[in-house]
């Protein structure tokens, strides 16, 4: 490493994070927190999507991690309103004229653009290579980084590929922690990945289905399973959180606002309001068996589902029983920790509600949207209690609930037990990439 008696070191975090996700939030804390624990002076910066939210979440100065952060936003036509209205004649020639042009106007836009993005990106490099030369550790920090499914190969691949490219000739270790792989859809995210890796002076991934993934890509095969960076997330109290009912057991409710199509092909509008209905029909039967239920995310987009959900429930419960649903009032990753601490059972969709539930000891019901659900329910032995969401039925989900509920002892025992097996191995490689006495890197 760079570090010198004269300075404290410096380490970056890279992700494809915006501050809306608390799974990804949670990892950033705790990798955060293991740095300072190492090293209470270091200088912490960030690279991710959205700088100015993560840099208020976190309070580390942060970097743009792509010049095409922009094609997250959809751009709305030009406004084509009219004003005084020209004569009659003139106003057709003037219409044909602009339709015969639109195509070439479209066409110096898209030029346009893409000069833009190139001359963007040339600074970032250019910034990013400065900044890497003063940078004793650069840390691609957990998360499904290992994906191609947002924006395609020129989002995340080519950044990691870049930032890989960058930390060699800026002689900065590159290290992925714990990562997990989606999936690799282009030719070209594969070159991008594989050089990546390639650039990388350590590597992990959080399950061995995503180890097996690339198991063709060279020098991967010797790589270490190491669980998920939100496992070594240490709980603080929240700042906020509702009032629990002591008479009343208590079931958190996750619903999901997306169902990749990658994963659920051919699903429509009309199957996701199925599944608002299922779950809404679920909340109504939990509250008919005496439980309070609520409502709550980690990911900001699914309070949409939520509000859907509540619609559809109204007609469902008596006035007398609507103080049984709640919603849990989240704004951080404590926040989140302070909600689920206080409930008694939880059933989510998100791979980071479960697993922050299971962080918890948590009994837990999954409905998987995708592998990475599906694979850590398993690792923690919960396969029983996780349903597939494009199958999903409303009385077996009523069963499986009843199943968990009746075995609750023996579920938080098996979680439990498997947790303190996780400890290890995750504090075993903040002391092997931070080097920390004893552990050369």
């Amino acid at each position: 490493m760079k570090t010198s008696m004269k300075r404290p070191m410096k380490i970056g975090l890279l992700t494809p994070y915006t501050g809306g996700n608390l799974g990804d939030g949670a990892i950033q804390e705790a990798v955060i927190h293991h740095i300072r624990k190492r090293y209470p002076e270091a200088e912490l910066f960030g690279v991710t999507l959205n700088p100015p939210e993560t840099e208020r979440l976190h309070r580390i100065p942060c970097y743009p991690l792509n010049a095409l952060q922009s094609r997250y936003q959809t751009s709305r036509p030009a406004h084509t309103g009219a004003g005084s209205a020209p004569a009659a004649g003139k106003i057709g020639h003037r219409r044909s004229a602009v339709s015969r042009l639109a195509p070439l106007f479209q066409l110096f836009s898209r030029l346009g653009r893409g000069v833009g993005y190139f001359l963007t990106e040339l600074k970032l490099i250019r910034r990013g290579y400065r900044l890497l030369k003063d940078t004793d550790l650069l840390i691609v920090a957990g998360g499904g980084q290992i994906d191609d499914y947002w924006g395609g190969p020129w989002m995340h691949p080519y950044s990691l590929f870049k930032w890989g490219q960058l930390a060699k000739a800026a002689g900065t270790p590159f290290v992925f922690l714990s990562v997990g792989v989606c999936g690799l859809q282009s030719a070209w995210s594969r070159w991008f990945i594989r050089r990546a890796l390639q650039a990388a002076a350590y590597r992990s991934y959080r399950d061995h289905w995503s180890k097996q993934f690339l198991a063709d890509f060279p020098g991967t095969q010797q790589d270490p399973v190491v669980p998920d960076l939100a496992f070594s997330y240490e709980p603080r109290e929240g700042a906020k959180a509702w009032k629990a009912d002591a008479a009343a057991e208590v079931v958190g409710l996750s619903p999901i606002s997306f169902i990749p199509p990658r994963q659920a092909s051919g699903r429509t509008p009309a199957d996701h309001r199925h599944y608002w209905k299922t779950l809404a029909a679920f909340t109504a039967f939990l509250v008919g068996q005496g439980h309070t239920v609520v409502f709550f995310w980690s990911e900001r987009s699914d309070q949409r589902d939520i509000e859907a959900i509540r619609e559809m429930l109204d007609p469902e419960i008596p006035p007398s029983l609507k103080e049984k649903v709640r919603t849990a009032d989240i704004e951080s990753v404590a926040d989140l920790i302070a909600a689920l601490s206080r409930m008694d059972y939880i059933v989510a969709s998100r791979l980071h509600s479960v697993l922050l539930a299971h962080l918890l000891v948590k009994p837990t019901l999954a409905i998987s949207y995708d592998r990475k659900v599906a694979t850590h329910m398993a690792d923690l032995q919960q396969q029983d209690y996780c349903l597939d969401i494009q199958r999903l039925d409303g009385e077996e989900l009523k069963g499986r609930f009843l199943d968990l509920k009746n075995k609750k002892g023996e579920v938080t025992a098996s979680i439990g037990a498997l947790l303190k097996s996780y400890g290890e191995p995750l504090n075993h490689q903040y002391d092997r990439v931070l080097r920390t006495p004893g552990n050369p890197g």
